[in-house]
């Protein structure tokens, strides 16, 4: 088997894992959304289908793309392929065997569990870093992205003390540490990524050619926010703590500010005529991701944070804002890396293809879509809960009916958009003998080498 192919079916093996685990999630959302909205967020249901969807998921899915995308996009090389193939199964038992705990309330499970995400994390991290340390320029970007994951481990070893914590109280109080676990993870680490790899993404996708973008000012406001929010947790005067609140908020919403108006010069520089419709997609999703963290900044800073507003919010926050995201990063990064490790050392390639011809972007909206449909059903049926619960004088409306209608909406769109991916490395053969491209590049005016 060849290299390149031997490499791109690593990472797309685990990014197809990372889409189970999310059809896995769905299986349980009918019975933890309401326990969300309602403010119970600790419960077993909760805790286990949470941590599908953010470490089986979210985390699987960013450090599988970042050990393949990182050495190609930056031009660097990776320190270490084996250690690369380490970290997936670590990190799929792992999730598996945390889910389970909380699910089954064994807390031997959810710390056995903890300790191999945080082997898998180390084995990633140690990785990247090396493989950082090997670029030939380092760029704002790279800094983005070493910041994101400096703050993922710290979420991941807060995790691992709570998980122990289970077991031997060491800690009387765990809600700072729950409230530095959820900040730490969801504002810093996942946000400052996604707001690192889009400003690598979206030039890219987009063919903007060096926009006048200001990614140091972004980061520099949301670190900014994440440190005085930590303060504000960790303060125990409440004057002090109110007021870090709510120059963390500000901050955090500055930084949003400057991310959404540099996504705006980049769309506007680009040299495609047109938006692909999964980029739309992506750009929704995080319009989404911005609504729900500035709503949840401001409620915070101003005490009016209550659980079920919390859970309400870091709902939409992660699916209706983060997971989609990824899945229009996927309909446009699958194809490539096809193409990049397949083709790429053809010795009769001409050009790179058309994406569209990989991947039909009708049929990934009507998956996109579908999911969409689906988040807002399962809100929408959470939404008449509360209301039919507050009508009732507390007692819970059932509409798990409504709520069960978006769960297999959002599970049959992500089976298909998986089906899609699936079917991309059979639209060529393998070892074309031929150019199977349907556009070529203009001939070169260059003489024939050819007697």
């Amino acid at each position: 088997m060849d290299v390149s192919e031997e490499r791109l079916s690593v990472t797309v093996y685990v990014i197809f894992l990372s889409l189970l685990f999310l059809m896995a999630a769905f299986c349980f959302e009918v019975r933890a959304l309401p326990l969300v909205v309602t403010g119970q967020v600790q419960r077993p249901a909760v805790l286990g289908f949470v941590h599908l969807v953010v470490v089986g998921f979210v985390l699987q899915m960013m450090f599988g793309v970042l050990i393949k995308i990182v050495p190609i996009a930056f031009s660097g090389t990776l320190h270490s392929r084996p250690l690369a193939l380490v970290h997936p199964p670590l990190l799929a038992l792992g999730a598996a065997g945390l889910a389970t705990g909380f699910f089954s309330s064994r807390v031997s499970l959810v710390i056995a569990g903890g300790i191999l995400i945080v082997l898998a994390a180390a084995a990633v991290l140690y990785n990247l870093m090396r493989t950082f340390a090997t670029l030939r320029k380092p760029t704002a970007v790279v800094f983005g992205v070493q910041n994101a994951l400096f703050y993922i481990a710290v979420a991941l070893l807060l995790g691992l003390t709570m998980a122990l914590n289970f077991r031997w109280t060491f800690i009387p109080d765990l809600n700072t540490f729950i409230q530095l676990h959820i900040e730490v993870a969801l504002f810093a680490g996942f946000t400052l990524l996604v707001s690192s790899i889009s400003y690598k993404l979206l030039p890219m996708f987009l063919l903007a050619i060096k926009p006048k973008i200001h990614p140091y000012a972004n980061y520099s406001f949301l670190n900014a926010g994440i440190l005085l929010a930590a303060a504000a947790l960790l303060i125990h005067s409440p004057s002090m703590s109110t007021i870090a609140k709510w120059l963390a908020a500000a901050m955090w919403v500055i930084g949003f500010a400057v991310h959404v108006y540099d996504a705006f010069v980049i769309a506007k520089s680009r040299h495609r005529k047109t938006i692909a419709i999964p980029i739309y997609a992506v750009l929704s999703a995080y319009s989404v991701w911005v609504g729900a963290s500035v709503a949840l900044a401001l409620l915070w800073a101003g005490q009016r944070l209550t659980r079920a507003s919390a859970g309400f919010g870091f709902f939409t926050l992660v699916m209706a804002g983060l997971v989609p995201m990824i899945l229009g990063y996927l309909l446009k990064m699958i194809p490539f890396m096809w193409f990049q490790y397949r083709y790429s050392h053809a010795p009769d390639r001409r050009s790179a293809p058309p994406l569209n011809l990989l991947v039909k972007e009708v049929q990934g909206v009507w998956a996109i879509a579908g999911y969409g449909a689906g988040v807002a059903a399962s809100l929408a049926g959470a939404v008449g809960g509360l209301i039919g619960t507050a009508a009732s004088n507390g007692a819970w409306t059932d509409s798990s009916t409504v709520i069960a209608i978006g769960v297999v909406l959002q599970f049959c769109s992500v089976a298909y958009l998986t089906y899609l991916l699936t079917l991309v490395p059979r639209k060529h053969p393998k070892r074309p003998s031929v150019s199977p491209w349907e556009f070529q590049s203009p001939p070169s005016n260059e003489p024939s080498k050819e007697p």
